[in-house]
C-alpha cells in the first residue's frame, strides 16, 4: 500500500486570492528569507505524565508537535512535486533515531493521527521494523507531506540553526529538541524552530510555541 496522499488531500493555492501573496513574493523571490528561534520549554509535568504511564517520551513529544503543527495552515504550506504551491489537508512527522553503536543515524515517518493512542502504536510498530536498520531512510516510501523532527538529546543548546544553502523550495517547518536540564524545581528542554518566512511569520511562530507549551502542560491529564 502506498501512503502517498492523493491528489484531493494537496490544496493549491490561487495566488490571486491569496492574502499572503505580496508577503509570498517579498520573502521567497524579493529577498528570501529564513528565520531560527530556540525557546525554552517546560517539560515538568509532560515528564512525569510520560513515566506515570510507563510510555516513551519521545513520540509523545512527536504526536503533540504534529498536534499543534497541523492546527496551522502556515505550517502545512509547500510546494508539491508537480511545483505546485498549496497546502497539505495533514503533515506527518518525520524524525531521526540514533544508532549508537555506528554513531549514525536514520530517519523514519509515521502517519499521524490526533488520536493518541493509535500513533503511538504506528510508531512502536515502526520502529520495530525499521528502527535498527542503518542507512538515510530505511523505511520505503516516503510520503510528500512530511516535516521534519531532530533530536540532540546530548546537547542542551540556548541557539541553534541550520545553514540551507539548496533548500529555496523546501516551506515546510524543521525542528530540532535539545537536552534536558532540572532547575528551580523543574525539567526544561530547548526547542529549535527553522521557518521560510514566505509562508509565516513571527507571530504564527508564537501561536504554535504556545500551542506546544499547553499542550506538555495538559498531556494525561484526563487519563
Amino acid at each position: 500500500m502506498s501512503w502517498n496522499l492523493c491528489m484531493a488531500d494537496f490544496i493549491v493555492i490561487d495566488k490571486r486570492e491569496w492574502k499572503r501573496r505580496e508577503y509570498f513574493e517579498h520573502y521567497y523571490r524579493q529577498v528570501p528569507c529564513r528565520f531560527s528561534l530556540t525557546v525554552e520549554l517546560d517539560v515538568t509535568r509532560l515528564v512525569q505524565s510520560v513515566k506515570k504511564q510507563g510510555l516513551m517520551f519521545f513520540p509523545v513529544f512527536i504526536h503533540l508537535l504534529a498536534l499543534v503543527v497541523n492546527r496551522h495552515q502556515e505550517f502545512r504550506t509547500g510546494f508539491n512535486s508537480s511545483g505546485e504551491l498549496g497546502y497539505w489537508r495533514q503533515v506527518w512527522p518525520e524524525y531521526t533515531v540514533f544508532h549508537p553503536q555506528t554513531q549514525s543515524f536514520s530517519t523514519l515517518w509515521t502517519p499521524f493521527s490526533e488520536n493518541f493512542d493509535e500513533f503511538y502504536l504506528n510508531y512502536v510498530r515502526d520502529w520495530e521494523k525499521y528502527g535498527e536498520i542503518e542507512g538515510f531512510a530505511p523505511k520505503p516510501e516516503r510520503p510528500e507531506n512530511v516535516f521534519n523532527i531532530s533530536c540532540l538529546p546530548w546537547v542542551n543548546f540556548t541557539s541553534f540553526n541550520l545553514d540551507l544553502p539548496r533548500s529555496d523550495n523546501y516551506l515546510l517547518p524543521i525542528f530540532t529538541l535539545g537536552k534536558f536540564v532540572e532547575k528551580n524545581g523543574g525539567i526544561f528542554a530547548p526547542l529549535a524552530l527553522q521557518l521560510h518566512h514566505a509562508v509565516c511569520d513571527g507571530f504564527h511562530a508564537a501561536l504554535l510555541i504556545d500551542g506546544l507549551q499547553e499542550l506538555c502542560n495538559g498531556f494525561g491529564r484526563e487519563k
